[in-house]
């Protein structure tokens, strides 16, 4: 024990200025975490153990009892060298005003004894009236008040200091008996981490001598997440198949939309084509009506100056003229400037409708890889609340995982279990809730045993829940996360409730549940 001590301290000693961050708090709060993760364990543990069998769970647990352990007495280290740390700093700061004290004390002192060698009040007095001016026996006067309030103020450090010297000390102590406290719970916990190892030689032993036996219940096992992954497998084609259709379907629709909108706007441009047409003919007609007009006007300006006798009146004629055809003119531009910003406006409408088309949902869309599972912007959406989530997921059952995701194997046997996702150790009839928002996409009865598997489809995602009882739920129901859905069903194993939770993608491949729940 004293060897596995020294190397877990050389280890943390090496390691200190990675968590040096750390306040003697935030050590606390994980300590008094990982003290609750293994009461947890040793409670799960006791339950198993009420099994008349070994099995890979109780081993499980056992390593996972280890690890949590370990973890605890480098916990424990690592507060024992913050607690190092303060007794240091706080012996150097008790010395540091120790010695100030003193330097304090004596100067004290010093004013005390050359003020008893000077106590006469006739000194004072002679003092103030020996002086050369009034204004100096003033200045005298301030400097016996500034003298006597030195001599208060300190006083009032001395007090102060000594206070503050007491504090420290009271803290020092208190530190030592926080690390007496700490290296006392190291050991118990060292003695215990020994204890655990040994039951875990035990636990590989028994299970090593049952190594045909726990191959069957493995077996067993394993038809059970077969035939599960067949269902998903299934399930995700046929999602995926009903996602086509209603592609195909929104697409038909689309296009027939398509056609209704061409032939809308074929008719618009037609329209327009006639209005345009009737509005040329139109100005052609004003055109001519204006140069039948303007003849007239020549003619009669002609007249006006045959006739006109004097001089003034052919220059009124003339200005006359010059007037109506830049009225002429003005009028001619203003309406071509008009037909020129309807058509302009015509077409920014046209733009700003086509635009306002493209939602948010679809802006998302185009920004990730294609999936027919996010057809749909509840879809899509789903799957993105998802992924932001990633281990932030809440658990879908209390207790603790006795068969963590992937391959799990016992040394110098053929022992061997892949597991697909989790399993959660957790009382018979215990509530199983959903981890997201989502929709459920089956509900299939594990062959009659009276559980259920509940697969819930969050847009491109899966969440599976088997071996639940009494499903609350329906084909198609909307859920969202902490939906109850049903409750736990007895292990295979005889040792008490549990449920298996696994997480998969459209392409049926199954994801670390660990990974994506959030941490306890």
């Amino acid at each position: 024990m004293k060897k596995l001590l020294f190397v877990l301290t050389i280890t943390v000693l090496c390691q200190f200025s990675g968590y040096s961050q750390q306040t003697k708090a935030d050590i606390q709060r994980e300590q008094a975490q990982l003290k609750k993760d293994l009461a947890d364990l040793n409670q799960t543990l006791t339950e198993i153990r009420s099994s008349r069998k070994k099995s890979l769970s109780e081993l499980y647990l056992v390593q996972k009892k280890i690890q949590t352990r370990q973890a605890l007495v480098e916990n424990i280290q690592k507060e024992i060298v913050v607690l190092n740390t303060s007794i240091q700093q706080n012996e150097a700061t008790i010395n540091t005003y120790s010695k100030q004290l003193d330097t304090l004390k004596r100067k004290y002192a010093a004013n005390l004894a050359f003020a008893y060698k000077n106590r006469s009040n006739y000194n004072y007095v002679n003092f103030i009236f020996s002086a050369a001016s009034f204004n100096d026996a003033i200045k005298r006067i301030t400097y016996l008040r500034s003298y006597r309030q030195y001599r208060e103020s300190q006083v009032a450090n001395i007090k102060n200091l000594q206070a503050t010297l007491r504090a420290k000390i009271d803290e020092l102590n208190g530190n030592k008996k926080e690390k007496g406290t700490a290296l006392v719970s190291q050991n118990t916990e060292l003695t215990s981490l020994q204890t655990d190892q040994q039951e875990k030689d035990k636990s590989m032993e028994e299970l090593k001598s049952r190594e045909g036996e726990v191959a069957g219940e493995i077996e067993e096992k394993n038809k059970v997440r077969r035939r599960l992954q067949s269902n998903l497998n299934r399930i995700i084609a046929e999602e995926i198949a009903a996602a086509k259709a209603e592609a195909k379907r929104k697409e038909k629709e689309r296009q027939a939309e398509l056609a209704r909108q061409k032939a809308a706007e074929e008719a618009r441009l037609k329209e327009l084509a006639r209005r345009q047409a009737e509005e040329k003919a139109r100005q052609e007609a004003i055109e001519r009506q204006k140069a039948k007009e303007r003849q007239e006007a020549l003619a009669a300006a002609d007249a006006q100056r045959a006739a006109a006798k004097t001089a003034q009146e052919e220059e009124n004629a003339r200005i006359a003229r010059e007037k109506l055809v830049k009225e002429q003119e003005a009028a001619r531009a203003k309406e071509a400037q008009d037909a020129a910003d309807r058509l302009a406006k015509a077409k920014e409408d046209e733009e700003k409708a086509k635009e306002a088309s493209q939602t948010n949902v679809e802006k998302l869309r185009s920004s990730r890889s294609y999936s027919v599972l996010e057809n749909s912007d509840k879809g899509l959406t789903e799957s993105i609340d998802f992924e932001k989530n990633k281990g932030r997921l809440p658990w879908p059952s209390g207790g603790v995982v006795i068969s963590s995701y992937g391959k799990h194997s016992i040394p110098g046997t053929k022992i061997q279990e892949d597991n697909p996702g989790i399993d959660i150790s957790a009382p018979v009839g215990s509530p199983v809730r959903s981890v997201a928002n989502g929709v459920v996409s089956r509900i299939v009865d594990d062959e009659g045993t009276g559980e259920y598997t509940i697969f819930i489809r969050h847009g491109k995602y899966f969440t599976i829940y088997s071996n639940v009882r009494n499903p609350v739920l329906k084909n198609g129901s909307s859920v969202m996360a902490n939906t109850l859905i049903g409750s736990a069903g007895p292990s295979l194993e005889g040792d008490g409730g549990m449920i298996s939770f696994l997480i998969a993608n459209e392409n049926g491949a199954n994801l670390n549940p660990e990974s994506w729940l959030r941490r306890r």
